[in-house]
Order: structure tokens, then C-alpha cells, then sequence
């Protein structure tokens, strides 16, 4: 009788334990409030990008100026998209990799090795004879300027960023 009575004691004792221990692990800590709720406030806005009219979390951290004119600046500097670079998704959340190509339509009569020699692009591959066309752009080269840039040119219809993400996910 005696053996039994402590097994259930254990048992009892270890089914509290676990029970108090998961309730405080699910439990938040404030801290200190008055901190955190000024953290919180501020608008997270600066790693943020627009790319193919969908915004993206640039995954890299924010760099921290040390010079106090540039702490003191108007606006905060706009964070560069590499080729290459992971960014997230702010619509699904989903990590999205930047290829550092562009899939451009070319208005007729434009040559795309032409394009690529003007924009410091190379031709990654042209469809046929048609005027769509993908081109690359280099390692070190900030893709929202040249994305910029691109639209800016009187040479084409429409000019995409390639992006690789997993759309098929289940719901």
C-alpha cells in the first residue's frame, strides 16, 4: 500500500510541476515597460522595400551610425537590396531570395545587347525573336537603384525584379 500511495504522490507532484512550469513559460514578461512600449513605438519602417509593387523585410540589420551628422539626418537611409540577398515577405512572411535578374519587355526595335552594354547589365537570355528578355545585373550593384533607373528608360514596356519564393504553400 505504501509503495503505491507515493507513486501517485510523484505522480501528482510531477503533473503540477509540469503544468506550473509550462503556465510560466507561456506567461509574458514586462520588465520594464515604460522601455519597451518607446521601443514598440517608433515605425519599423526603415528595412522595408518595395519591390514589383509588394513590400519586403530586409532581413539584414540596420547599420548604426556613429558620426552625430549622420544620427541627426532628416531621413534615415534606405537599405540596398543585393543580388543574392534573403528578404521576407511582408504579405506571407515567407523568406524570398533575390536573383539579381530582370525579365524586361523591350519596345520594338530595340536591340537587348544593346540595352545591357548602356545599363552595365549582361544579357542572361533573350525569348526567341521576341522583345522579352532577362538580364543580370553584377554582385555589388544596389537593385532598386538600377530597378529605378530601368523604369526610367524610354527603351522598354515593363521591367520586373526576379524573385524566388515557395507561392504553392498550403493554407
Amino acid at each position: 500500500m505504501g509503495i503505491n500511495k507515493m507513486k501517485k504522490t510523484s505522480l501528482i507532484l510531477l503533473a503540477t510541476c509540469a503544468v506550473s512550469t509550462a503556465a510560466i513559460a507561456n506567461q509574458e514578461f514586462n520588465v520594464d515597460s515604460a522601455k519597451s512600449q518607446s521601443v514598440n513605438s517608433q515605425p519599423v519602417t526603415q528595412n522595408v522595400v518595395k519591390l514589383n509593387n509588394r513590400n519586403f523585410v530586409v532581413n539584414a540589420p540596420a547599420v548604426r551610425a556613429a558620426s552625430f551628422a549622420s544620427a541627426t539626418a532628416a531621413a534615415p537611409a534606405k537599405p540596398s537590396v543585393t543580388k543574392g540577398m534573403t528578404l521576407t515577405s511582408s504579405l506571407t512572411g515567407q523568406p524570398v531570395k533575390v536573383t539579381g535578374r530582370f525579365t524586361v519587355l523591350l519596345d520594338k526595335g530595340v536591340d537587348a545587347s544593346e540595352f545591357a552594354t548602356r545599363h552595365g547589365l549582361s544579357l542572361y537570355k533573350q525569348m526567341g525573336s521576341s522583345r522579352l528578355a532577362i538580364f543580370e545585373a553584377a554582385e555589388s550593384v544596389d537593385l532598386l537603384a538600377l530597378d529605378a533607373q530601368l523604369r526610367e528608360a524610354s527603351e522598354l514596356s515593363s521591367v520586373k525584379i526576379e524573385l524566388l519564393e515557395n507561392l504553392n504553400q498550403p493554407l
